[in-house]
């Protein structure tokens, strides 16, 4: 069904100017998300760059302005990393914590993605002393992730954030065993994979 004008007045009335500027932003950012989607990585990083960026720089309040350049920043990140360009992926995804948490009340899940998303592009630059740290910094965080959501009294709610969590932190754990296997630390890999092993018995 078409909305009318009157009623898109309607709908705009109930919102508040930061929900509508966030809106506004958002309408720009997500044909260029399909871009992005659909492997169009050089266009999509132009148009985040030169739209998106500079609109949420000028936007008028913090949480639209740090969420949108959170996400333009992480998403040319990724665009990078798929080019191969992993030193500007490495320097885009930096430029994230600038922005973080990106909204009010979100706790560390992003971050944590952020550090494993830099220790992947220093992995992929083969520096696998840098990579170390962010990838421990991850591994640190989800930790707290999995104690917090293990307190939470809904059933449902605390099942799907600890696996959640758990997930995301097995990634980061097999990402640092390649690592520490690169840096001829086989003993250390072996012991990380097996935690990995050890919290899917626990989901």
């Amino acid at each position: 069904t078409s909305v009318t004008p009157q009623q898109s007045v309607v709908v705009d009335a109930h919102l508040t100017p930061e929900e509508i500027e966030d809106g506004k932003i958002n309408d720009v950012f997500q044909p260029i998300y399909m871009v992005q989607e659909q492997r169009d990585y050089q266009k999509a990083i132009e148009e985040y760059r030169s739209l998106v960026i500079p609109m949420a720089e000028a936007a008028k309040f913090e949480g639209p302005r740090k969420k949108f350049l959170y996400l333009a920043y992480s998403s040319i990140g990724s665009c990078e990393m798929a080019l191969g360009q992993f030193k500007e992926a490495e320097e885009s995804y930096q430029k994230t914590f600038e922005y973080l948490p990106a909204t009010p009340g979100v706790d560390d899940s992003e971050n944590a993605v952020m550090l494993r998303s830099v220790g992947v592009a220093r992995m992929r630059q083969q520096r696998w002393k840098d990579a170390e740290e962010p990838l421990q910094k991850a591994i640190s965080i989800s930790d707290q992730q999995i104690i917090s959501a293990g307190k939470l009294k809904e059933d449902f709610m605390r099942k799907a954030l600890t696996n959640d969590y758990r997930e995301s932190q097995d990634i980061t754990l097999n990402a640092l065993a390649v690592v520490y296997f690169r840096e001829q630390r086989p003993a250390e890999a072996l012991n990380l994979l097996l935690c990995g092993l050890r919290s899917e018995v626990h989901i």
